[in-house]
């Protein structure tokens, strides 16, 4: 069954998973049961936002070599009988590198970010969350402007639990010793180079 979603967004129908990667992954669709469904427009907020968290996840990674991060439109597929998705961005470690191949993640990243719009609600909060707990997504991070509200979540026994706050601040359990105060997530403006620079130098302290 289709997930909820505009009759607008939904492009072609009846598409198989090769010619959806040879045909349209890379204008930021989705591969849906067969049927290939356009991501609407981003916002400047979530532009900004998934600006911010490149630098600094990039940033980090590149001091520490522990993982790999990719963003959309870079496909994932969970499982080979899974969906296509292109997650706004996600983490894999270095011990699992063997699942990245050169358009798409084989297998699921052990962080997934998410960040909603007002048309990806539903799926960010409830098809998405299904999916990538079933699949195995050890991390999953729903930032919403639109609520400025985050979401931190891991699995444990396979279902996914919150990862409380430690004075505020969220600490991965992948990626250690990475934290964020969330309340970075809804400056204005959102930190800059040196900012990012002195975060990072933080971390690693």
């Amino acid at each position: 069954m289709l997930e909820r979603v505009a009759d607008g967004h939904i492009i072609a129908q009846d598409v198989t998973f090769e010619d959806y990667l040879r045909l349209y992954a890379e204008d930021h669709c989705e591969w849906v049961d067969g049927a290939v469904i356009k991501m609407s427009p981003i916002s400047r907020e979530h532009d900004n936002l998934d600006g911010f968290l490149y630098r600094l996840l990039s940033g980090y990674l590149d001091e520490t070599g522990e993982a790999v991060i990719r963003r959309a439109p870079f496909v994932m597929r969970m499982r080979p009988d899974s969906r296509g998705r292109e997650p706004d961005m996600h983490i894999v470690l270095k011990s699992r590198a063997s699942i990245l191949k050169n358009t798409i993640t084989t297998g699921p990243a052990d962080i997934v970010i998410e960040i909603v719009s007002e048309e990806s609600e539903y799926r960010d909060y409830e098809i998405k969350y299904s999916e990538y707990e079933s699949g195995g997504v050890s991390e999953y991070w729903l930032l919403d402007p639109l609520q400025r509200a985050s979401r931190f979540l891991h699995l444990v026994n396979g279902v996914y639990q919150p990862i409380p706050l430690v004075d505020g601040v969220f600490h991965s359990t992948v990626l250690k010793p990475f934290t964020l105060d969330p309340a970075l997530l809804w400056r204005d403006p959102l930190p800059k180079a040196r900012e990012i620079a002195a975060l990072i130098e933080t971390m690693l302290a």
